[in-house]
């Protein structure tokens, strides 16, 4: 069953263990089927491939939860290692190194407005997304006037009650998500984008864990 909790979309901290040290992940942007927890295994398209690299990198983990915003704090005071999932921007690479993809993601926003066809014409329009996010990063890009959320589906629901002019988050809510109609609501969907594991660039000690990850990452792919 699916667990709404990151980002932001399931907000998570996992935490690892390998031989006698702990290594800790935290955060996420994905709220949604395609990443959820039963227990202590992730679930879904995304989750199946966190699943693989975390066994081949051979990690154990618990699950506890956090908003992003503190997941990102927790990095910077070096209170944990990693932070997953996390889409790859930029913005960030003046603090954090990424992986190779996890995954990928399509960012996609939804409107009542037929006119809003293009994410540059969000410009000056308030639109709705996860505080933090890449996808918040997209909308201060473009000059839009961003109405943050704790979850992408509040968004959604922003959006059916006209209370903002669109809802950015990624595509794969829109469609796996069973709880939300959109029937009335149009889709425009962006370039896609990575989903990745970040390590801080200020603690070179943790680049191990990093290559381990990245080596684990293209098992899963050639095995996938």
């Amino acid at each position: 069953m699916t667990r709404f909790g990151i980002v932001i979309l399931l907000n998570c901290m996992l935490a690892f263990r390998v031989d006698a040290a702990d290594v800790r992940i935290v955060g996420s942007e994905i709220s949604t089927s395609a990443f959820y927890f039963e227990g202590a295994k992730a679930k879904g398209e995304i989750g199946d491939s966190f699943q693989c690299v975390l066994q081949k990198a051979d990690y154990q983990y618990f699950v506890d939860v956090v908003p992003f915003a503190r997941a990102v704090a927790m990095i910077d005071q070096e209170n944990s290692d990693v932070i997953f999932p996390l889409v790859e921007s930029p913005a960030r690479s003046d603090w954090a190194l990424a992986s190779d993809a996890v995954a990928v993601i399509e960012p996609a926003f939804v409107t009542k407005d037929p006119m809003l066809d293009d994410v540059r014409k969000l410009k000056g329009r308030t639109v709705a997304t996860v505080q933090g996010s890449v996808f918040h990063e997209i909308l201060l890009s473009v000059g839009a006037s961003v109405s943050p959320v704790n979850r992408y589906n509040q968004g959604i629901l922003m959006v059916e009650n006209e209370r903002v002019d669109a809802a950015l988050l990624p595509r794969l809510m829109l469609v796996q998500d069973e709880q939300t109609s959109f029937d009335t609501l149009n889709i425009v969907t962006l370039p896609d984008v990575r989903l990745v594991f970040y390590v801080s660039q200020n603690a070179p000690e943790k680049l191990s864990i990093l290559a381990n990850l990245n080596e684990a990452i293209q098992h899963c792919k050639t095995v996938n």
